[in-house]
């Protein structure tokens, strides 16, 4: 396995490191201390992420990084710990999004090379700067196996007192060639039909079953496109919910080149979210932002589950949490 370690430009004077890791398959994953942003993966001649051009493109966007504390909206930035509120920042009025304007997406992360394999990200996330309690101490660990399967795992180790943890890896992907930026050709796959239902504020309730017919029933899998065209403009932005009782949550499908991407995840939800919001002031290796041009899969607890009450998402004082996921290629 080759290391690679280079710099991507920088923030406010503060030097983005990029390391790199190439397998004997020519396979390769690039991770940038920003965010702790998987920028590239490179199988067969094509990078199958959304990629920024520069760092400027990864500055005010989720794209491709860590969120955390917690992933979604949290409703009106507040909720309950031993029935004590505890209000967070808001920066998506009247809620708080992907851990505030301080979250792990837009924090610098030491890295180092960990083994052979490894890209470990580290950051210790603090009450006074991001708002949420206690301190976390983040630790996240790209792996890349020469069969092509790349694994993140997220862990926080909680101290001063109780918070909240609920991470994922928002990246986005296109497997057509390069030189595309249309999710065309697409099929998806998603092993659940029972759906989160959004209460129009961002957070989430009850849980529903969709029928057979229901257009964003991924269930036996369908064309992305098709879908999109038979929807409003806003796209995909959907929580679906498992059972855990297996790992397997979703794939993608290029139709044409038969290139499959599997996910598998130990949390009970996965958001798909295929860039309702991009625009033409982001600036890809691919070309111009614009809405659908990627799709995003994120493993991770319902959101809003700090209020909800839905899945468990606290962390206590000295308790270290960890989620795994895992993307499988085959073509």
């Amino acid at each position: 396995m080759e290391q690679i370690r280079e710099q991507f430009g920088s923030i406010d004077g503060n030097i983005v490191d990029l390391y790199k890791l190439i397998n004997n398959r020519g396979t390769s994953i690039s991770i940038l201390s920003y965010g702790a942003a998987w920028h590239e993966w490179w199988f067969g001649g094509q990078n199958i992420l959304l990629t920024g051009e520069s760092i400027e493109d990864y500055i005010g966007y989720s794209l491709n990084k860590i969120i955390g504390r917690t992933s979604g909206r949290t409703e009106h930035g507040q909720f309950y710990i031993h029935n004590k509120k505890i209000n967070i920042p808001i920066n998506a009025s009247p809620n708080a999004i992907h851990g505030g304007r301080f979250g792990l997406s837009n924090q610098l992360f030491d890295l180092e090379f960990l083994n052979q394999d490894g890209i470990k990200a580290t950051y210790m996330a603090r009450e006074a700067v991001d708002g949420y309690p206690g301190n976390l101490l983040v630790e996240v660990i790209y792996r890349l196996k020469n069969n092509n399967t790349v694994t993140i795992e997220i862990s926080g180790t909680q101290s001063l007192r109780d918070g909240v943890f609920n991470p994922t890896s928002h990246t986005f992907f296109n497997l057509n060639d390069n030189s595309s930026s249309e999710l065309s050709n697409h099929d998806l796959l998603v092993s659940s039909d029972m759906i989160a239902v959004n209460n129009q504020n961002g957070s989430y309730s009850e849980i529903k079953k969709l029928s057979e017919k229901d257009v964003k029933n991924f269930s036996e899998g369908k064309d992305i496109q098709t879908v999109l065209n038979n929807i409003d403009d806003n796209g995909l932005d959907d929580v679906y919910v498992f059972d855990r009782q297996t790992d397997f949550r979703a794939s993608i499908k290029n139709k044409q080149s038969g290139l499959t991407l599997s996910l598998y995840g130990d949390t009970n939800a996965l958001v798909v979210y295929t860039a309702n919001t991009f625009n033409r002031y982001q600036k890809f290796t691919r070309g111009e932002g614009k809405p659908f041009m990627g799709i995003a899969l994120e493993s991770q607890m319902i959101p809003n589950s700090e209020n909800k009450k839905i899945d468990d998402v606290v962390i206590r004082d000295g308790e270290t949490v960890r989620r795994k996921i895992i993307y499988k290629l085959t073509c």
